[in-house]
């Protein structure tokens, strides 16, 4: 079974080499790499084509104009070939086992599942030594939304085709993100995610991404924070730690319109109770100095 690896990417020219040698090096090439270029002027098209010389898999190459990387998510998702579609950013790189054992997964599962979660490794530098996030519970630990945002550290998420494209990003003029979970809760709120302890992903966080400052990306981005917000209040199932993660990214862009926005879209016995949190949130962050 293939799978479809998407890359956004954006003035990523020379970073974006580690990561085509890390696929170069995978046991198992029964996958196809979907490039998205979200607008780079760093001149990036011109080492596409030497790319594909020297690799044993298909390299898709698609150009947009600079929309973010959730619009460029969106376009990868409907060019992929593959029915399992593995999101890795353009900054990172994948252990030489990686491929074949997500391959050996999507196998093993039925209908009910729509996505597999894995460890990453994330590092300041490939340098330096990784730190992976906490390990599940168990091996192939079954979890819906509410269970996965319990889950602390960064995961590496590989998810069904047909439901990325049932729960696309939303795009607003003039704004550039849109939290990832926007999906992956929605996703999960219908259908089993199941986490496996096994590191199939290596990450560096860079000075310029997206995990840099992430509270002024959201205040830069209030309709996307809001319509992820909205989503979240909309689930099947919500629990505190789903009112949680809503708070702490509502708080950035915290107004009496956006709240009153909010509650427009909201049923009044989530609304209260996601109040209530964002207040508590409001203050945990003005005493930590980070609002």
């Amino acid at each position: 079974m293939l799978i479809s690896i998407l890359t956004p990417v954006y003035n990523r020219k020379d970073i974006i080499k580690l990561l085509f040698e890390s696929l170069l090096l995978q046991t198992d090439q029964q996958f196809e790499w979907v490039i998205v270029d979200d607008g780079s002027v760093d001149g990036i098209e011109h080492i596409i084509e030497p790319f594909r010389q020297r690799a044993g898999f298909t390299i898709n190459y698609l150009r947009q104009n600079n929309q973010g990387k959730h619009a460029a998510v969106n376009r990868g998702v409907a060019a992929a070939a593959a029915d399992w579609v593995f999101i890795v950013d353009s900054d990172d790189i994948l252990p030489p086992s990686a491929i074949s054992v997500i391959r050996q997964h999507t196998r093993q599962v039925d209908d009910s599942v729509n996505g597999l979660a894995y460890l990453k490794q994330m590092v300041r530098s490939f340098t330096s030594e990784p730190v992976r996030g906490s390990d599940f519970p168990e091996d192939c630990y079954k979890m819906d939304s509410c269970k996965f945002v319990a889950i602390k550290g960064d995961k590496a998420i590989v998810v069904r085709k047909a439901q990325l494209l049932a729960n696309v990003f939303p795009l607003f003029v003039g704004e550039k993100f849109v939290p990832e979970s926007y999906a992956w809760n929605r996703i999960f709120d219908s259908g089993l995610l199941l986490g496996y302890n096994q590191v199939v992903y290596q990450g560096e966080y860079l000075s310029d991404g997206l995990t840099n400052n992430y509270f002024k990306l959201l205040q830069a981005n209030p309709n996307g924070v809001l319509a992820f917000i909205k989503s979240n209040l909309q689930l099947k199932k919500i629990d505190a730690n789903i009112y949680k993660q809503s708070a702490y990214h509502f708080c950035p862009v915290f107004s009496f319109k956006n709240l009153r926005e909010i509650y427009g879209a909201t049923s009044s016995g989530r609304f209260l109770p996601f109040s209530l949190m964002t207040l508590l949130m409001f203050v945990k962050l003005k005493m930590e100095k980070k609002l």
